[in-house]
């Protein structure tokens, strides 16, 4: 049974704390310049290294072929698991950005959402988004 590592799950909670407040700040300021946490950007691509070591310590093991039949886990269930413990994550995610984009306060509103994107598009970005396929990028609103 490997070890727990508690420090990395500390490391990755400060990591994903740092990028909401990011989030937060940039919402709540037009001043960008003035953002006291305007390199937490960064922090995305520790907390997604530091959880791909993780997801290898925790399941390296598990989908080894030396691995037991009964400890052994498939690519699928592999993939299953991962879909069933992250995708609710991504449903909120993706509502919660989307009144964030609708209710941009530093936006005024029309037939056109902001000045470039139509609902339309937005719907379509939302729908695909949901379903975790490409889509297109929105354009920056701030004006």
């Amino acid at each position: 049974m490997k070890s727990h590592l508690e420090v990395l799950d500390g490391l990755r909670g400060t990591a994903a704390l740092s990028v909401l407040l990011f989030h937060i700040m940039e919402i709540t300021s037009a001043d960008v310049a003035h953002n006291p946490l305007r390199h937490a950007h960064l922090a995305v691509d520790f907390f997604f290294a530091l959880s791909g070591f993780v997801l290898g310590h925790a399941y390296d093991a598990r989908l080894s072929h030396c691995a037991a039949p009964g400890a052994r886990l498939t690519l699928k269930a592999f993939y299953l698991r991962r879909l069933i413990r992250l995708h609710p994550m991504v449903l909120v995610s993706m509502v919660i950005g989307l009144l964030g984009y609708v209710f941009d306060p530093y936006v005024g509103s029309g037939p056109v959402i902001g000045t470039q994107v139509s609902r339309g598009v937005l719907i379509l970005v939302f729908a695909l988004n949901m379903l975790l396929l490409p889509a297109p990028i929105l354009p920056n609103r701030v004006s």
